[in-house]
């Protein structure tokens, strides 16, 4: 059996979270960002298409975290970290070695993962573009990655 290629025009770099907060709370992710910009710009060279997922929150959405979500329900009482997470923040746009580029799928979310109670259909705009093969990356492997790939 022939082993499954990567045909680059249906696959993207699904990158999560490579926001300016996170490189502020860990300043050795700079280098990360840096190094992912790198491997964004080598995906761009194969064809593949690159999309950029944040976390960010409305007024009213941040209002509507459960109570029970460990990873933002501190965003609804926190007003510090309710700035952070503003969809208007400096804080929570992308960084500047990671930034879209005209062409690229950006995308916002609001709990851990990207397909469950995002603010768009993210499955229905990847299926528009034929994308079916995701590699995915980003900050917080083990919740906004596992989300995503689970």
């Amino acid at each position: 059996m022939d082993a499954q290629k990567i045909i680059p025009s249906r696959t993207a770099l699904f990158l999560l979270n490579l926001q300016v907060m996170y490189a502020k709370i860990d300043p050795s992710l700079d280098a990360l960002m840096v190094h992912t910009g790198t491997v964004i710009k080598a995906a761009q060279r194969q064809g593949i298409t690159i999309v950029h997922c944040r976390v960010a929150f409305t007024e009213s959405e941040a209002a509507d975290i459960p109570d029970t979500n460990p990873n933002f329900s501190h965003v609804k009482y926190d007003p510090s970290r309710a700035a952070m997470y503003s969809i208007d923040s400096s804080a929570a746009a992308f960084h500047p070695a990671v930034a879209p580029e005209d062409g690229d799928i950006v995308i916002r979310k609001n709990r851990s993962g990207p397909f469950f109670n995002a603010p768009q259909d993210v499955h229905a705009i990847l299926q528009e573009r034929g994308i079916d093969t995701l590699l995915v990356g980003g900050v917080s492997t083990g919740g906004a990655v596992v989300a995503t790939v689970v």
